[in-house]
């Protein structure tokens, strides 16, 4: 490797070790060559390049500039998701982002979390009948609940969202296991097994998203949720509405399924994580609780002041992002510090590196929500933390997810305190978004005041 020409990092005939050793272990990988090579670290193989970027100003510029440096999503995703908002080239991302801007202004965000609170109290009162849960499961369910009778406006039955979990899940498994560049190409061409399960599972969740449209486009709608929005755009007759045909509805509908409530569930399951392993933190969160919301239910006017559980939130994903990469690829050689990235590189941003600096977040490995006040959020780059990305591209549901993370967590910590029911440790399991490895079994205590809130379930 001339180092004149790249960046450090590992020596080139060592290449089919270091990505076997990067597949095997994506976080202990990353973690160990950022602190040996320093910012920008480079790999080769074959005939592809990456460079890992881990200064906030490089990684500023990779996301500030979205029409140089273009998304990268897995052949998996772009199967399904075609041209919805994740997916869409930058052309067209900005008309399509104006149309759907509507679904997610706050005066509807704020309806949504009247939903979210009464899908959570639901959860609490089944919850009575268990003793034990595995909170990833259950934030996922309950996640999917949220995305179904908000962003898509509609209800299912039973039935129906068994089948629509149990796609996701098939496509969700794929999308984690198809990620070897080489190989995955082959692996669609050949008949197997799974390449069937996707399509049957593609195939259902099509179906069910064009009944959801006709339904909508039938009825009378009552809130402004994503499929109502883009069929107001659609029928407007505007010429530069890219939603002409359900076509594209359809994508940024199946967008909202496959990515609308993973994400968050993963950062409320780790939040349970937390609470589980700082009682000193979960403790305040109670008292909070106590001093704002009291005995009733948790409403969106509520979460402006809570200020404390919002500063765990946030901490909870600096240690545990859901999206803990983004990859780039430049669309020509582009100069980036002292170096040239060249066309067609990968550039890994990765989150859970970059969060755990201790330039940025001094005893990194330490869970301080106090990290979180104004003061010490100033004193920062802008990019030492990027959970919902940045930009142009950042993710439309940021303001979405918060309210829902915070409403949930409030509305069951009212009345439950979840404790971990096993001793071995919990791995993290980085794949589309980072999970713990095997769920996360938890036992369920009502609080000691659990007297005072009975009218909640």
């Amino acid at each position: 490797m001339n180092s004149n020409r790249y960046p450090p990092g590992p020596r080139s005939f060592l290449s089919l070790r270091v990505y076997r050793d990067l597949f095997r272990d994506p976080l202990g990988f990353l973690t160990k060559i950022s602190r040996q090579y320093g910012d920008i670290v480079y790999m080769s193989f074959g005939g592809r390049r990456d460079y890992l970027l881990l200064n906030p100003e490089d990684i500023q510029t990779v996301i500030l500039a979205p029409d140089i440096f273009r998304r990268s999503t897995s052949r998996v995703l772009r199967k399904i998701l075609k041209q919805g908002l994740l997916t869409t080239e930058i052309e067209n991302h900005a008309a399509q982002k104006r149309y759907l801007q509507p679904a997610f202004y706050k005066s509807e965000i704020d309806k949504y979390g009247l939903i979210m609170g009464t899908l959570a109290r639901k959860l609490s009162a089944e919850w009575e009948e268990k003793k034990n849960v595995d909170v990833a499961d259950e934030m996922n369910r309950l996640a999917l609940d949220v995305v179904v009778q908000t962003l898509l406006g509609s209800e299912l039955s039973a039935n129906e969202k068994q089948e629509i979990v149990d796609s996701i899940q098939v496509i969700k498994e794929l999308t984690d296991h198809r990620k070897t560049p080489f190989i995955d190409q082959l692996l669609w061409k050949l008949p197997l097994p799974s390449n069937t399960r996707y399509t049957k599972a593609h195939e259902c969740l099509d179906q069910k998203i064009y009944d959801l449209i006709r339904i909508k486009r039938e009825g009378t709608p009552l809130q402004n949720d994503v499929v109502t929005t883009l069929l107001k755009a659609q029928a407007s007759g505007e010429s530069q509405c890219p939603y002409q045909s359900n076509k594209l509805v359809r994508d940024e509908v199946m967008t909202m399924f496959l990515t609308g409530h993973e994400t968050v569930a993963s950062s409320m399951t780790w939040m349970w994580f937390v609470l589980n392993n700082y009682p000193d933190i979960e403790q305040k969160i109670y008292e909070e609780l106590d001093v704002v919301v009291g005995a009733r239910a948790v409403e969106p006017e509520d979460v402006p002041n809570l200020e404390y559980l919002r500063k765990v939130f946030l901490e909870t994903m600096r240690l545990y992002p859901p999206v803990w990469v983004i990859v780039r690829h430049p669309q020509a050689d582009t100069q980036l510090g002292k170096y040239v990235i060249p066309a067609g590189a990968h550039i890994s941003l990765c989150q859970y590196i970059v969060h755990r600096d201790p330039r940025y977040f001094p005893d990194p490995e330490k869970f301080d929500p106090e990290r979180w006040t104004p003061e010490a959020v100033a004193l920062r780059p802008k990019f030492s933390y990027f959970p919902f990305g940045g930009g142009k591209r950042k993710c439309i549901g940021e303001a979405f997810a918060m309210i829902e993370g915070m409403i949930v967590i409030a509305t069951l910590a009212q009345k439950w305190q979840l404790r971990r029911t096993g001793s071995e440790p919990i791995e993290m399991e980085p794949l589309v978004t980072l999970r713990p490895k095997n769920g996360m079994k938890m036992q369920l205590t009502k609080r000691l005041s659990e007297v005072r809130y009975e009218s909640l379930v």
